[in-house]
């Protein structure tokens, strides 16, 4: 529990204070002016939500370093001391921690300076803490496993960063068979999942809980009961010659959960029997809980992406987080593989994805396409840059639904007639 010192309108407070004592010569005391920065920081950090926190530990940290915060991090989050700090609202000592994890007290003190300076935990005595909203996030597995992920496959490359990029002179990375994961792990981060099990389950947790501060959920800014239905709702010419018709294939959906939050909003709009598909790699669905999605009436099918769509003439293709893993050659082939699936002024592609501004990127956006870059050799891509992968491919934009600038958007397209 935070203590009382931590309330916005008291740190508000300290910041006056702290700026009323700096001399006008801002440089001159060094003492002053720290004193401010830490108070801006405090109160920063506290009008910050848990997942704002949790991005910021990701991408952008103004607090400690990214090359400390995010292993420590992670360390903390394996050890166990979020779990057990999570599990009773009351403070607990470093010697608590260290019985209760099995771990060392002195690494459990000195890490824990780490973290309480960047406010993850809070300090109430000496080496003694107790959890704040970002440490009960971190206790939960769907928000923990991306962090995992950043320390263990990406950080290695972002601390390699430029000596990649000096041996291939400075060019960008363009070939996902030769990005900064391949120089270093020696294959692709998909092999490299199939080599390591368990590294790939967490990766499918992580891709579970990461709409998380991405902004609104598609189905809070995609019109699909105008966009997805005609004049008569759903019972189209197509669906109606074709009850067995699909409605919505969710491309390398993972475990299903985009899908199975669709279904519940079939279910709210009345839009029923109408048949929903979830694709990933086989080693993916085999780890989906078949009975589960069964039972809210998805199908779940083994499937390569790059390989020729098996679902004929659906009225959607979904693809959440997929295309900014990929060069644009590998995008183009995925984007020929359905095509070729879909029937031309019926079928349509929705893309959610992150639809980068020409200008004035935030930092995390930033982030986030760098770590393209080096994990795939992939990137966020700006309309620009979408229109002209999908007119490449014979598709055209028909609308870009977003619901503001930097938030994850909705894109629209279909085949060219």
């Amino acid at each position: 529990m935070s203590s009382q010192s931590s309330y916005p309108g008291v740190l508000v407070q300290e910041v006056i204070n702290a700026a009323k004592a700096l001399p006008s010569d801002v440089f001159h005391d060094d003492q002053a002016r720290q004193q401010l920065q830490e108070a801006m920081l405090r109160l920063s950090s506290a009008l910050d939500t848990p997942t704002d926190r949790i991005w910021q530990i990701s991408f952008q940290n103004p607090i400690t370093p990214q090359a400390q915060l995010l292993p420590v991090t992670c360390t903390a989050i394996e050890a166990g001391w979020f779990r057990a700090l999570a599990t009773k609202n009351s403070p607990k000592t470093a010697a608590d921690l260290a019985k209760a994890t099995g771990t060392d007290e002195l690494l459990i003190a000195r890490l824990m300076r780490v973290l309480t300076a960047a406010g993850i935990v809070d300090e109430t005595a000496p080496q003694t803490y107790a959890a704040t909203p970002i440490t009960n996030a971190l206790a939960v597995p769907k928000v923990y496993e991306g962090l995992r992920h950043l320390a263990h496959e990406a950080l290695p490359l972002w601390t390699e960063f430029p000596t990649y990029l000096a041996k291939t002179s400075y060019a960008v990375p363009s070939n996902s068979t030769s990005s900064p994961f391949v120089h270093h792990f020696g294959m692709m981060q998909w092999d490299y999942f199939k080599a390591h099990p368990e590294r790939g389950r967490s990766f499918n947790t992580f891709q579970e809980g990461q709409r998380q501060g991405r902004g609104a959920h598609w189905l809070d800014v995609y019109p699909a009961q105008e966009r997805l239905g005609d004049d008569d709702g759903f019972a189209t010419a197509h669906e109606a010659d074709e009850p067995e018709a699909v409605l919505l294939v969710d491309v390398g959906g993972g475990r299903g959960h985009d899908l199975r939050d669709f279904r519940g909003w079939t279910r709210e709009n009345g839009v029923l029997g109408r048949r929903l598909v979830l694709e990933d790699l086989p080693e993916v669905v085999a780890d989906v809980d078949r009975a589960a999605i069964s039972a809210e009436g998805i199908e779940a099918v083994g499937y390569d992406f790059f390989a020729p769509q098996p679902v004929k003439g659906a009225k959607a293709y979904f693809f959440h987080s997929i295309f900014h893993n990929w060069d644009d050659d590998r995008c183009r082939k995925i984007l020929r593989s359905q095509a070729g699936a879909m029937r031309r002024g019926y079928s349509k592609l929705l893309i959610n994805e992150i639809v980068v501004p020409e200008m004035r990127a935030s930092s995390i956006m930033a982030g986030l396409d760098i770590a393209m870059m080096a994990l795939f050799a992939g990137l966020e891509r700006t309309q620009a840059q979408w229109s002209a992968l999908l007119e490449s491919e014979g598709f055209e934009i028909l609308n870009v639904w977003q619901e503001h600038e930097g938030a994850e958007a909705v894109i629209e397209a279909v085949l060219k007639d």
